[in-house]
């Protein structure tokens, strides 16, 4: 019974640690303004409706690999969602691409809160449940069109669950 309490404490402490560290960076970020610049750029950049989706979702996908959910919805989304609607997505459809692209950030190193966590429920090194989830990293070929975006995200994440129940 100890032992479990001792588990249940280092799995909270580490969960916590990642949590706060993210969300002081996601304060200093609003304080310097990043989103605001960030937004300005993507909209400056290209006009073309899908270059933009997917500069959405890489922008995305690089906040989850080193931010907690919390902050990125709570920071990214009023920002990005103006340019999302702006360009023809769904504000749901928006809302499943930041939902799952930062669920794949979780996974992703060089945060990794839940590689972290899973590590230590399951007591195995931090390596062997990266190589496990190493085809969370891998990426599609192409879009086929924008229509399609939520289709592809939803494929994604049932690559992501079927790779962590290991099927």
């Amino acid at each position: 019974m100890e032992s479990i309490r001792r588990v249940c404490r280092y799995i909270i402490y580490c969960s916590l640690i990642l949590i706060a560290t993210s969300s002081i960076f996601g304060y200093c970020l609003t304080r310097l303004h990043v989103p605001d610049l960030a937004a300005q750029a993507i909209v400056g950049l290209t006009s073309n409706p899908i270059l933009i989706a997917l500069l959405l979702n890489l922008i995305l996908l690089v906040l989850g690999c080193i931010m907690d959910m919390a902050p990125i919805i709570l920071i990214a989304t009023p920002i990005l969602l103006p340019i999302a609607t702006s360009i023809g997505i769904d504000p749901i459809q928006f809302g499943i691409m930041v939902v799952l692209n930062c669920g794949i950030g979780l996974l992703t190193p060089p945060v990794g809160a839940v590689l972290f966590i899973g590590s230590a429920v399951a007591k195995i090194p931090m390596e062997k449940v990266v190589k496990s989830n190493i085809t969370i990293l891998s990426v599609y070929d192409h879009y086929p069109d924008p229509d399609h975006l939520c289709t592809r995200n939803q494929l994604m994440a049932s690559k992501c669950i079927c790779t962590l129940i290991g099927v």
